[in-house]
Protein backbone atom coordinates (compact mmCIF):
# COMPACT_ATOMS: atom_id res chain seq x y z
CA UNK A 1 0.00 0.00 0.00
CA UNK A 2 1.94 3.09 -1.09
CA UNK A 3 -1.31 5.95 0.29
CA UNK A 4 0.00 6.38 3.75
CA UNK A 5 4.33 6.43 3.00
CA UNK A 6 3.70 8.87 0.45
CA UNK A 7 1.32 11.05 2.18
CA UNK A 8 3.58 10.87 5.19
CA UNK A 9 6.48 11.76 2.64
CA UNK A 10 4.42 14.72 1.53
CA UNK A 11 3.63 16.47 5.22
CA UNK A 12 7.61 15.48 6.61
CA UNK A 13 8.75 17.38 3.43
CA UNK A 14 6.65 20.44 4.64
CA UNK A 15 8.33 20.13 8.23
CA UNK A 16 11.69 19.78 7.20
CA UNK A 17 12.68 19.59 3.34
CA UNK A 18 16.20 20.18 4.13
CA UNK A 19 16.09 16.53 5.41
CA UNK A 20 13.86 15.01 3.07
CA UNK A 21 16.36 13.14 1.60
CA UNK A 22 18.02 11.08 4.43
CA UNK A 23 14.16 9.93 5.29
CA UNK A 24 12.95 6.90 3.10
CA UNK A 25 8.78 6.31 3.07
CA UNK A 26 7.88 3.15 2.07
CA UNK A 27 5.58 0.03 2.69
CA UNK A 28 7.09 -3.43 4.05
CA UNK A 29 6.39 -5.53 0.77
CA UNK A 30 7.67 -2.60 -1.70
CA UNK A 31 10.61 -2.49 0.13
CA UNK A 32 10.97 -5.89 0.36
CA UNK A 33 10.74 -5.71 -3.48
CA UNK A 34 12.86 -3.56 -3.93
CA UNK A 35 15.76 -4.98 -1.75
CA UNK A 36 15.35 -8.67 -3.77
CA UNK A 37 15.56 -6.99 -6.94
CA UNK A 38 18.97 -5.17 -6.26
CA UNK A 39 20.21 -8.68 -4.48
CA UNK A 40 19.24 -10.44 -7.67
CA UNK A 41 16.73 -12.76 -5.76
CA UNK A 42 14.12 -14.25 -8.51
CA UNK A 43 11.08 -13.31 -7.16
CA UNK A 44 7.51 -13.14 -8.88
CA UNK A 45 4.82 -11.89 -6.83
CA UNK A 46 1.40 -12.80 -8.02
CA UNK A 47 -1.26 -12.24 -5.95
CA UNK A 48 -4.26 -13.27 -8.07
CA UNK A 49 -2.37 -16.46 -9.05
CA UNK A 50 -1.41 -17.37 -5.67
CA UNK A 51 -4.49 -17.16 -4.58
CA UNK A 52 -5.83 -19.44 -7.76
CA UNK A 53 -3.53 -21.99 -6.54
CA UNK A 54 -4.53 -22.02 -2.96
CA UNK A 55 -8.08 -22.51 -4.38
CA UNK A 56 -7.04 -25.95 -5.87
CA UNK A 57 -5.02 -26.47 -3.01
CA UNK A 58 -8.18 -26.62 -0.82
CA UNK A 59 -10.65 -28.49 -3.08
CA UNK A 60 -7.88 -31.28 -3.51
CA UNK A 61 -6.52 -31.83 -0.57
CA UNK A 62 -8.15 -29.52 2.10
CA UNK A 63 -11.94 -29.61 1.51
CA UNK A 64 -12.62 -33.31 2.26
CA UNK A 65 -10.67 -33.31 5.61
CA UNK A 66 -11.28 -32.46 9.38
CA UNK A 67 -11.07 -28.57 8.17
CA UNK A 68 -14.68 -28.82 6.28
CA UNK A 69 -16.40 -30.09 9.29
CA UNK A 70 -15.57 -26.66 11.22
CA UNK A 71 -18.07 -24.69 8.90
CA UNK A 72 -15.62 -22.08 8.11
CA UNK A 73 -15.01 -20.30 4.83
CA UNK A 74 -11.66 -21.47 2.66
CA UNK A 75 -10.46 -17.86 3.14
CA UNK A 76 -10.30 -18.57 6.91
CA UNK A 77 -7.34 -21.33 6.08
CA UNK A 78 -5.90 -19.19 3.20
CA UNK A 79 -5.35 -16.70 6.15
CA UNK A 80 -4.17 -19.27 8.39
CA UNK A 81 -1.55 -20.22 6.08
CA UNK A 82 -0.47 -16.52 5.19
CA UNK A 83 -0.73 -14.84 8.97
CA UNK A 84 0.09 -17.67 10.99
CA UNK A 85 2.00 -20.52 8.90
CA UNK A 86 4.09 -18.83 7.02
CA UNK A 87 3.45 -15.19 8.90
CA UNK A 88 5.32 -16.63 11.54
CA UNK A 89 8.26 -18.52 9.31
CA UNK A 90 7.51 -22.01 10.43
CA UNK A 91 8.77 -24.53 8.68
CA UNK A 92 8.38 -27.92 10.39
CA UNK A 93 4.88 -29.15 11.88
CA UNK A 94 5.65 -29.52 15.27
CA UNK A 95 6.38 -25.75 15.79
CA UNK A 96 2.75 -25.38 14.19
CA UNK A 97 1.25 -28.01 16.73
CA UNK A 98 2.14 -26.05 19.47
CA UNK A 99 1.71 -22.70 18.51
CA UNK A 100 -0.31 -20.49 20.27
CA UNK A 101 -2.30 -18.70 17.38
CA UNK A 102 -2.06 -15.64 18.68
CA UNK A 103 -5.14 -13.38 17.40
CA UNK A 104 -7.23 -16.30 16.26
CA UNK A 105 -10.18 -17.00 18.09
CA UNK A 106 -11.38 -20.64 16.31
CA UNK A 107 -9.91 -23.62 18.44
CA UNK A 108 -8.10 -26.24 16.34
CA UNK A 109 -7.44 -29.36 17.64
CA UNK A 110 -4.44 -31.84 16.59
CA UNK A 111 -6.59 -33.03 13.68
CA UNK A 112 -7.19 -29.83 12.11
CA UNK A 113 -3.60 -28.91 12.71
CA UNK A 114 -2.63 -31.46 11.11
CA UNK A 115 -5.44 -30.56 8.39
CA UNK A 116 -3.67 -27.10 7.63
CA UNK A 117 -0.15 -28.06 7.52
CA UNK A 118 -1.26 -30.73 4.76
CA UNK A 119 -2.69 -27.72 2.95
CA UNK A 120 -0.05 -25.43 3.47
CA UNK A 121 2.31 -28.23 2.06
CA UNK A 122 0.11 -28.76 -1.33
CA UNK A 123 0.24 -24.61 -1.82
CA UNK A 124 3.76 -24.81 -1.09
CA UNK A 125 4.04 -27.38 -3.55
CA UNK A 126 2.30 -25.45 -6.13
CA UNK A 127 3.50 -22.48 -5.94
CA UNK A 128 7.39 -23.65 -6.02
CA UNK A 129 6.39 -25.53 -9.51
CA UNK A 130 4.84 -22.38 -10.96
CA UNK A 131 7.76 -19.84 -9.76
CA UNK A 132 4.84 -17.89 -8.19
CA UNK A 133 5.15 -16.07 -4.67
CA UNK A 134 2.44 -15.07 -2.52
CA UNK A 135 2.92 -11.66 -0.08
CA UNK A 136 4.44 -13.88 2.85
CA UNK A 137 6.97 -15.17 0.75
CA UNK A 138 8.58 -11.29 -0.44
CA UNK A 139 9.20 -11.42 3.32
CA UNK A 140 10.61 -14.53 3.88
CA UNK A 141 13.11 -13.85 1.24
CA UNK A 142 13.89 -10.83 2.24
CA UNK A 143 14.25 -11.75 5.32
CA UNK A 144 16.68 -14.59 4.85
CA UNK A 145 18.32 -11.94 2.11
CA UNK A 146 19.17 -9.82 5.33
CA UNK A 147 20.33 -12.16 7.63
CA UNK A 148 22.52 -13.56 4.97
CA UNK A 149 24.41 -10.41 3.84
CA UNK A 150 23.14 -7.08 6.72
CA UNK A 151 22.77 -3.87 5.42
CA UNK A 152 25.51 -2.14 7.83
CA UNK A 153 24.83 1.31 8.40
CA UNK A 154 22.54 1.62 5.68
CA UNK A 155 19.51 2.55 8.16
CA UNK A 156 20.46 4.62 11.35
CA UNK A 157 16.82 3.46 12.33
CA UNK A 158 13.55 2.24 11.58
CA UNK A 159 10.27 3.84 12.75
CA UNK A 160 7.21 1.51 12.21
CA UNK A 161 3.55 2.58 12.16
CA UNK A 162 0.64 0.12 12.14
CA UNK A 163 2.85 -2.53 13.30
CA UNK A 164 -0.07 -4.71 14.53
CA UNK A 165 -0.82 -5.32 11.12
CA UNK A 166 2.56 -6.71 10.12
CA UNK A 167 3.61 -10.39 10.80
CA UNK A 168 5.82 -11.65 12.62
CA UNK A 169 8.37 -12.25 10.30
CA UNK A 170 7.55 -8.89 9.00
CA UNK A 171 9.01 -7.31 12.22
CA UNK A 172 11.49 -9.77 12.47
CA UNK A 173 12.66 -8.42 9.14
CA UNK A 174 12.51 -4.53 9.96
CA UNK A 175 14.45 -5.59 13.50
CA UNK A 176 16.92 -7.41 11.58
CA UNK A 177 17.45 -3.58 9.59
CA UNK A 178 18.77 -2.42 13.06
CA UNK A 179 19.48 -4.86 15.31
CA UNK A 180 19.69 -3.90 18.91
CA UNK A 181 21.44 -0.27 18.43
CA UNK A 182 19.98 2.49 21.04
CA UNK A 183 17.07 4.00 19.32
CA UNK A 184 17.43 1.85 16.08
CA UNK A 185 13.85 0.62 16.15
CA UNK A 186 10.40 2.41 17.08
CA UNK A 187 6.99 0.33 16.95
CA UNK A 188 3.38 2.29 16.88
CA UNK A 189 0.65 0.02 17.19
CA UNK A 190 -2.97 -0.09 18.56
CA UNK A 191 -4.05 -3.96 18.74
CA UNK A 192 -8.01 -2.24 18.79
CA UNK A 193 -7.20 -1.26 15.26
CA UNK A 194 -5.76 -4.57 13.94
CA UNK A 195 -7.84 -5.39 10.88
CA UNK A 196 -5.72 -8.49 9.57
CA UNK A 197 -6.13 -11.91 11.39
CA UNK A 198 -3.25 -13.90 13.17
CA UNK A 199 -0.51 -11.43 15.52
CA UNK A 200 2.39 -12.08 17.25
CA UNK A 201 4.04 -10.61 20.43
CA UNK A 202 7.33 -8.77 20.64
CA UNK A 203 8.90 -11.85 22.89
CA UNK A 204 8.32 -14.14 19.50
CA UNK A 205 10.03 -11.77 17.37
CA UNK A 206 13.39 -11.61 19.54
CA UNK A 207 13.03 -7.94 20.71
CA UNK A 208 12.92 -7.27 24.13
CA UNK A 209 12.23 -3.69 25.25
CA UNK A 210 12.87 -2.52 29.09
CA UNK A 211 10.07 -0.75 30.90
CA UNK A 212 11.74 2.16 30.84
CA UNK A 213 11.52 2.27 26.95
CA UNK A 214 7.81 0.60 26.24
CA UNK A 215 5.27 3.48 26.77
CA UNK A 216 1.24 3.24 26.79
CA UNK A 217 -0.86 6.35 25.51
CA UNK A 218 -3.03 7.37 26.79
CA UNK A 219 -4.23 10.87 26.01
CA UNK A 220 -6.22 10.91 21.98
CA UNK A 221 -5.05 14.60 20.16
CA UNK A 222 -7.03 13.59 17.38
CA UNK A 223 -10.40 12.56 17.81
CA UNK A 224 -13.50 14.78 18.97
CA UNK A 225 -15.25 13.14 22.01
CA UNK A 226 -18.11 12.24 20.38
CA UNK A 227 -16.07 11.12 17.65
CA UNK A 228 -13.95 8.53 20.15
CA UNK A 229 -17.40 7.60 22.08
CA UNK A 230 -19.04 6.71 19.14
CA UNK A 231 -15.73 4.38 18.35
CA UNK A 232 -15.76 2.70 21.29
CA UNK A 233 -19.11 1.75 21.76
CA UNK A 234 -18.51 0.00 18.63
CA UNK A 235 -16.03 -2.07 20.05
CA UNK A 236 -17.89 -2.36 23.45
CA UNK A 237 -15.36 -5.21 25.55
CA UNK A 238 -13.82 -6.94 22.86
CA UNK A 239 -10.37 -8.07 24.10
CA UNK A 240 -7.25 -8.00 21.53
CA UNK A 241 -3.88 -8.76 21.37
CA UNK A 242 -1.44 -6.25 22.35
CA UNK A 243 2.00 -6.80 21.39
CA UNK A 244 2.05 -8.16 24.65
CA UNK A 245 2.15 -11.78 25.97
CA UNK A 246 -1.37 -11.40 27.66
CA UNK A 247 -4.80 -10.35 25.86
CA UNK A 248 -5.76 -6.62 26.81
CA UNK A 249 -8.96 -5.15 27.32
CA UNK A 250 -7.89 -1.36 27.15
CA UNK A 251 -7.70 1.25 29.56
CA UNK A 252 -8.69 4.66 30.72
CA UNK A 253 -7.90 7.42 27.57
CA UNK A 254 -7.75 10.98 28.17
CA UNK A 255 -9.72 12.82 25.23
CA UNK A 256 -7.87 15.98 24.69
CA UNK A 257 -11.00 17.52 22.49
CA UNK A 258 -13.90 17.99 23.53
CA UNK A 259 -16.80 18.47 21.79
CA UNK A 260 -17.45 17.19 18.15
CA UNK A 261 -20.57 15.25 16.21
CA UNK A 262 -21.20 11.51 15.18
CA UNK A 263 -24.38 10.96 13.52
CA UNK A 264 -26.52 7.93 12.86
CA UNK A 265 -28.82 7.69 9.87
CA UNK A 266 -31.08 4.70 9.57
CA UNK A 267 -32.23 4.82 5.70
CA UNK A 268 -35.16 3.17 4.24
CA UNK A 269 -33.42 2.24 0.79
CA UNK A 270 -29.81 2.36 -0.68
CA UNK A 271 -31.70 5.88 -2.76
CA UNK A 272 -32.31 7.46 0.77
CA UNK A 273 -28.69 6.69 2.04
CA UNK A 274 -26.84 8.50 -1.42
CA UNK A 275 -29.59 11.42 -0.77
CA UNK A 276 -28.61 11.56 3.13
CA UNK A 277 -25.20 11.41 2.70
CA UNK A 278 -25.19 14.18 -0.48
CA UNK A 279 -27.73 16.10 1.51
CA UNK A 280 -24.67 16.29 4.59
CA UNK A 281 -21.81 16.92 2.47
CA UNK A 282 -23.69 19.93 1.04
CA UNK A 283 -24.76 21.11 4.42
CA UNK A 284 -21.50 20.90 5.35
CA UNK A 285 -20.31 22.98 2.79
CA UNK A 286 -22.92 25.32 2.82
CA UNK A 287 -21.73 26.01 6.63
CA UNK A 288 -18.17 26.96 5.57
CA UNK A 289 -16.96 23.38 5.68
CA UNK A 290 -14.32 22.45 2.69
CA UNK A 291 -15.53 18.91 1.30
CA UNK A 292 -11.56 18.53 0.74
CA UNK A 293 -11.14 17.56 4.23
CA UNK A 294 -14.25 15.23 3.77
CA UNK A 295 -13.66 11.59 2.74
CA UNK A 296 -15.88 8.83 2.48
CA UNK A 297 -15.07 5.32 3.59
CA UNK A 298 -15.93 2.17 2.77
CA UNK A 299 -14.92 -1.61 3.17
CA UNK A 300 -14.51 -3.11 0.03
CA UNK A 301 -13.17 -1.49 -3.32
CA UNK A 302 -16.32 -2.17 -5.25
CA UNK A 303 -17.63 -0.14 -2.80
CA UNK A 304 -15.71 2.67 -2.76
CA UNK A 305 -16.14 2.90 -6.31
CA UNK A 306 -19.67 2.96 -6.60
CA UNK A 307 -19.95 5.91 -4.15
CA UNK A 308 -17.30 7.54 -6.13
CA UNK A 309 -19.55 7.33 -9.55
CA UNK A 310 -22.65 8.40 -6.95
CA UNK A 311 -20.79 11.48 -5.74
CA UNK A 312 -20.00 12.37 -9.34
CA UNK A 313 -23.34 12.16 -10.52
CA UNK A 314 -24.49 14.47 -8.06
CA UNK A 315 -22.08 17.33 -8.95
CA UNK A 316 -19.96 16.62 -6.22
CA UNK A 317 -15.89 16.25 -7.09
CA UNK A 318 -13.99 13.19 -5.68
CA UNK A 319 -10.43 11.78 -5.49
CA UNK A 320 -9.84 8.42 -5.03
CA UNK A 321 -7.99 7.51 -1.58
CA UNK A 322 -5.51 5.32 -3.72
CA UNK A 323 -4.33 8.87 -5.53
CA UNK A 324 -3.90 11.01 -2.59
CA UNK A 325 -0.82 11.95 -1.72
CA UNK A 326 -1.05 14.74 0.93
CA UNK A 327 -1.98 17.69 -1.17
CA UNK A 328 -4.40 20.10 -0.10
CA UNK A 329 -7.40 19.86 -2.68
CA UNK A 330 -11.19 20.34 -2.73
CA UNK A 331 -12.28 16.89 -3.52
CA UNK A 332 -14.11 14.75 -0.78
CA UNK A 333 -11.67 11.69 -0.97
CA UNK A 334 -13.05 8.47 -1.24
CA UNK A 335 -11.74 4.63 -0.44
CA UNK A 336 -11.48 1.78 1.81
CA UNK A 337 -10.92 1.69 5.33
CA UNK A 338 -7.66 -0.23 5.27
CA UNK A 339 -6.45 2.36 2.73
CA UNK A 340 -7.12 5.24 4.91
CA UNK A 341 -5.16 3.93 8.03
CA UNK A 342 -3.01 5.98 9.88
CA UNK A 343 -4.77 8.60 7.65
CA UNK A 344 -7.27 11.84 9.42
CA UNK A 345 -10.07 13.79 8.15
CA UNK A 346 -12.15 16.50 9.51
CA UNK A 347 -15.38 14.93 8.80
CA UNK A 348 -15.88 11.18 7.55
CA UNK A 349 -18.85 9.46 6.00
CA UNK A 350 -19.40 5.88 6.44
CA UNK A 351 -22.09 4.66 4.51
CA UNK A 352 -22.45 0.25 5.78
CA UNK A 353 -23.61 -2.56 3.29
CA UNK A 354 -24.45 -4.77 5.88
CA UNK A 355 -20.90 -5.66 7.32
CA UNK A 356 -21.42 -8.61 10.06
CA UNK A 357 -20.01 -6.74 13.72
CA UNK A 358 -22.56 -8.23 16.04
CA UNK A 359 -21.14 -11.83 16.49
CA UNK A 360 -18.08 -13.16 19.03
CA UNK A 361 -16.44 -14.87 15.92
CA UNK A 362 -13.23 -13.81 14.45
CA UNK A 363 -15.23 -11.96 11.38
CA UNK A 364 -17.26 -10.39 13.50
CA UNK A 365 -14.61 -8.91 15.99
CA UNK A 366 -12.02 -8.24 12.51
CA UNK A 367 -15.77 -6.31 11.38
CA UNK A 368 -15.97 -3.88 14.52
CA UNK A 369 -12.33 -3.01 14.43
CA UNK A 370 -12.25 -1.77 10.90
CA UNK A 371 -15.44 0.09 11.64
CA UNK A 372 -13.73 1.61 14.76
CA UNK A 373 -10.75 2.21 12.60
CA UNK A 374 -13.17 4.01 9.93
CA UNK A 375 -14.62 6.24 12.60
CA UNK A 376 -11.23 7.45 14.35
CA UNK A 377 -9.95 8.88 11.39
CA UNK A 378 -12.45 11.04 11.56
CA UNK A 379 -10.84 14.45 13.67
CA UNK A 380 -14.51 16.46 14.04
CA UNK A 381 -17.68 14.51 12.96
CA UNK A 382 -18.32 11.27 11.67
CA UNK A 383 -21.63 10.03 9.38
CA UNK A 384 -22.96 6.75 9.92
CA UNK A 385 -25.36 5.65 7.53
CA UNK A 386 -26.94 2.58 6.46
CA UNK A 387 -30.09 0.58 5.40
CA UNK A 388 -32.61 -0.15 8.06
CA UNK A 389 -33.49 -3.68 8.28
CA UNK A 390 -37.25 -4.80 7.64
CA UNK A 391 -37.30 -5.23 11.78
CA UNK A 392 -36.32 -1.91 12.84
Amino acid sequence: MRTLPEVLASLYERLSPQTRHRVEFTGLHRWAMALLRERGVPVRLDIARSRTLFNRSWVSVGRATALDSLDLHPDYWHEEILQVVKGRGLTEHAQYSDLRRVGRRTPLQSVHRDAVWELHTAYDVALREEGVHDPADVLSLALAEVRREPLGDRYRSVVVDEVQDLTLVGVQLLHALVGDRPDGLLLIGDGQQAVYPGGFTLSEAGIVVPGARSTVLRSNYRNAAEVIDAAAAVLGSDDYEDLGDTPSSGGAVEIVRRGGLAVRVAAADDASLESSLVSDLREFADTGGRLGDCAVLTVTASQAARWRGALNRQGIAVLDLEDYRGATCDRVKVGTIKRAKGLEFARVHLPLEGSATSGDDERSVLARRELYVGITRARDAVWIGEVASPSR
